[in-house]
């Protein structure tokens, strides 16, 4: 599976592309919104977009947004340290990015367990 990670902090991507790339994932990193839609739109083999929601120039709502304008049927994860939640006057940060269009939306420190039962990674020994 090709993964791309959309990420600003630096060791939060290498983490991720470390623990994939142990269960034989391609891994393309960048850390911005705007890098994110430029590689999913110039690599259609990219399967798996997962986007950290806070980052410089464009979000990882910015993302969702951008990656299914190129292809609706593109699989995208938002993670994040800082969902929004949800309040009788706004949408919470799950319920805009649903609709949006992202496959999971989760906190960061569940993503290596979403992504062992979702069967990308093995379960650690």
């Amino acid at each position: 599976m090709k993964i791309l990670i959309a990420d600003d902090q630096e060791e939060e991507r290498h983490y991720l592309r470390r623990l994939l790339e142990r269960n034989n994932h391609v891994v393309i990193e960048v850390d911005d919104g705007t890098w994110a839609i430029k590689a999913f739109r110039d690599d259609p083999a990219i399967d798996l977009v997962i986007t950290d929601l806070k980052m410089m120039h464009k979000s990882g709502l910015d993302v969702i947004v951008g990656v299914k304008a190129i292809r609706k049927d593109a699989r995208v994860w938002l993670v994040s340290n800082a969902l929004r939640p949800k309040t009788e006057r706004e949408p919470g940060t799950f319920e805009e990015a649903t609709a949006l269009g992202a496959e999971k939306v989760l906190e960061k420190i569940f993503l290596g367990l979403e992504l062992r039962d979702s069967g990308i990674i093995r379960a650690a020994r």
